[in-house]
């Protein structure tokens, strides 16, 4: 009877430690909620991820700089992030399986004349940091907390371009029904890589399914 006793006491902490926290940043189509469910190439990769270890997962969406704030603190055990954010907390976390690339880029509406204008430039909040320090005059910045955001100050002309990857800002465009072809004007030297970022301190077991499980997950393909 004692040790039905011991286990009772001990279950709920055994189930907690097989429940890793994931964030993800809000920012479609990796990862968003429609209609109070959550969507997003992350999300379906974390989802895979979960089936495939056999581990429970909890997922909470922030706002991009909140989560790069999370990762400051440690919140998350996972996230997907470019491997040179995850190696800029590399005091807590570490890099399990590299996912996929792609290339941030400065795009303008094609109407703009580059010569004739002062190019205002929209970011979401925390990106293309590289980028705009070289293309960008600080005062031509505006920083946005959403992408949706930025394709509206587009669509109203307070934006004459706007800095991310061609996958967001076509998901956004299409949900706005914004129709104005942008032109890509700058881009990074080298695609960025993203990774699965995760805390160091996870138990060695459940980084070995971790690991196990990664090596299942289908290759993402994104647009360019």
């Amino acid at each position: 009877m004692s040790g039905i006793v011991v286990f009772l006491i001990l279950f709920p902490f055994l189930a907690k430690a097989q429940t890793l926290q994931v964030g993800m940043s809000d920012v479609a189509p990796f990862a968003y909620e429609e209609h109070g469910q959550i969507k997003g190439i992350h999300y379906d990769l974390f989802s895979q991820l979960a089936k495939e270890s056999g581990l429970h997962f909890e997922y909470t969406i922030y706002p991009h700089a909140r989560m790069v704030n999370a990762m400051a603190t440690s919140s998350p055990d996972l996230a997907i992030f470019f491997s040179v954010t995850c190696l800029k907390y590399k005091q807590h976390y570490e890099i399990q399986e590299k996912l996929y690339t792609s290339t941030p880029k400065i795009y303008l509406k094609d109407s703009v004349d580059i010569k004739k204008h002062n190019l205002r430039i929209g970011r979401l909040r925390g990106t293309c940091t590289d980028l705009i320090s070289q293309y960008v005059k600080p005062e031509m910045l505006t920083e946005v907390t959403t992408m949706e955001q930025a394709i509206e100050m587009l669509k109203s002309n307070r934006l004459q371009g706007v800095c991310g990857l061609v996958s967001v800002i076509d998901f956004y465009k299409e949900k706005a029904q914004y129709s104005e072809k942008l032109v890509a004007y700058h881009s990074n030297n080298k695609p960025l890589e993203a990774v699965i970022c995760r805390k160091k301190s996870l138990p060695e077991e459940t980084k070995k399914k971790l690991e196990a499980a990664a090596k299942k997950l289908k290759k993402v393909h994104l647009a360019e």
